[in-house]
């Protein structure tokens, strides 16, 4: 059954674009940086960091780029993916996923971090 989290659910933060281009990545990006700063969700694996995460967007080096966060209120795992051609996507997931995913080389951040 599902449950609403005021922690993980909060980090979602809705633009005013069309479902499933509703997501407001820079917004949501901040949020869960603000909450694993705050120990509220645990950065458990991803392709970079999350402070990372929109420069390597940016640089379209990699179609997709995914972190997994845990949520230490709801013990939901959530899935954080961005791609660049596609819709963002914020998910509860299975515990195992992180796991099962398909982890891939990312190019050398020197080649695509704006910093």
């Amino acid at each position: 059954m599902f449950t609403s989290c005021k922690t993980c659910d909060w980090a979602l933060v809705h633009s005013d674009g069309v479902p499933p281009h509703d997501i407001a990545v820079k917004a949501t990006n901040d949020r869960l940086i603000s909450l694993v700063d705050a120990g509220l969700m645990r950065y458990i694996r991803g392709d970079v960091p999350l402070q990372d995460m929109l420069d390597l967007a940016y640089s379209e080096m990699r179609y997709t780029i995914v972190s997994y966060l845990k949520c230490e209120s709801c013990g939901r795992t959530r899935f954080w993916g961005l791609c660049i051609r596609g819709a963002p996507i914020y998910k509860v997931v299975k515990e195992s996923d992180p796991d099962r995913w398909n982890w891939e080389a990312v190019p050398p951040r020197e080649q695509w971090a704006r910093s």
